[in-house]
């Protein structure tokens, strides 16, 4: 993203951990002046909890649902170790 002043970079690289059920996001953003040409960098990493889909099916299970559907999210593809985003469909039982 950019504006008049600024242009913002960033990079997003995952690493999976599905024995651990965490994805961990390691993040570089670069912000450029645009007056002075200079950029500047920094470096983060996300722990995250992720949800696969056994634990889903568990939790919805367990409150009284069965799930129906999954895909990713808002492009309808198939669910693997590249989505970033997911959604289930679940129906009462």
């Amino acid at each position: 993203m950019s504006d008049d002043q600024i242009e913002v970079t960033r990079l997003a690289e995952p690493v999976m951990r599905p024995n651990e059920n965490v994805v961990e996001v390691g993040y570089q953003v670069f912000i450029r002046s645009k007056s002075i040409g200079s950029v500047s960098e920094t470096k983060e990493k996300h722990l995250m909890r992720y949800l696969f889909r056994p634990e889903i099916e568990y939790f919805a299970a367990a409150t009284g649902f069965v799930c129906q559907h999954g895909e990713e999210w808002l492009t309808a593809e198939n669910l693997g170790f590249k989505t970033w985003g997911a959604c289930f469909v679940l129906r009462a039982i």
